[in-house]
């Protein structure tokens, strides 16, 4: 399974830059917007990462254990991502509108791509 999210993660990424450097060679995006989808997809693949750690250590511990972890750890993951999202905005040059709205659509995306991976995980039990 480990294997399938690496390559599921890296397909993600892979049209993520084509789709990046298309749009930035025709709308002449500044180095700031440039930047802006650069943070945004650093910050959206650490956060699937986690995720995934995060699940698979929840998914070998007891029921009680695990829903516990699962929980905790997607709580400390969505904290940690508002508290980064809000310091990027706040103290680097960034294209707010770029930087929000590529987040949110590699956001959606990476978040299916796990719904997809937990579905098979927890089908195969």
């Amino acid at each position: 399974m480990t294997k399938k999210f690496i390559l599921g993660v890296l397909i993600i990424l892979v049209i993520y830059s084509g789709i990046c450097i298309i749009l930035s060679t025709f709308l002449n995006f500044s180095p700031v917007e440039i930047n802006s989808l650069i943070y945004s997809g650093i910050l959206t693949t650490v956060n699937i990462v986690s995720a995934f750690l995060i699940t698979r250590f929840a998914i070998n511990q007891k029921r009680q254990s695990s829903q516990k972890s699962f929980f905790s750890g997607t709580l400390t993951r969505f904290l940690t991502l508002i508290i980064l999202i809000t310091l990027i905005i706040k103290y680097l040059e960034i294209s707010y509108l770029v930087f929000l709205l590529s987040l949110f659509l590699l956001y959606f995306t990476f978040q299916f791509w796990e719904i997809l991976l937990l579905n098979r995980m927890l089908k195969q039990g």
